[in-house]
């Protein structure tokens, strides 16, 4: 009888961990397994995946670091997901957005030399990397951010567009 207790305690708390990732509202990928994610942080890359599909570069700018805006304008934003719409097609209208976690660099040279960015915003700020994955059912673009706390809000320090269709 006990060991059938604990097989049924087994399952329903596996299925409660499952039913707390979907409901989460940040998938994740084989790449992602076991990642935490601030979930402020999560929110942050779901606004800016938001603000990208909707075409609202005003909103996606204003979220990004004072360091972001001093190497990239606005403009300049607008043009990097402007090359991932050439590559992709001009029927590519992505319908949702979803926030894939990653693992945070370990320090300024593993962000350089592992995730191919420098970044400017102290490490102690640093709060996730992840990815904004834009869908349209067959493709999708990804925008690969590193998420800081900065001046008292979730700010986007870095970010890199790929498409993947």
């Amino acid at each position: 009888m006990r060991r059938t207790g604990t097989f049924v305690f087994f399952v329903g708390a596996v299925s409660a961990l499952l039913a707390a990732g979907m409901l989460s509202g940040c998938p994740r990928s084989d790449s992602s397994a076991g990642v935490a994610i601030d979930p402020k942080a999560r929110e942050a890359v779901l606004r800016f995946g938001e603000a990208i599909r909707a075409g609202d570069w005003d909103a996606a700018y204003g979220m990004t670091t004072r360091h972001f805006r001093e190497k990239s304008t606005r403009d300049g934003l607008k043009a990097r997901w402007d090359r991932v719409l050439q590559k992709l097609g001009a029927d590519f209208k992505p319908a949702d957005v979803a926030c894939v976690a990653g693992e945070l660099p370990k320090d300024p040279v593993d962000a350089r030399e592992r995730y191919e960015i420098n970044t400017e915003p102290p490490m102690d700020t640093w709060r996730a990397w992840a990815t904004a994955v834009l869908r349209d059912g067959k493709r999708a673009a990804e925008v690969r951010l590193l998420v800081v706390d900065w001046e008292g809000a979730m700010r986007i320090a870095y970010a890199r567009f790929e498409p993947k269709g």
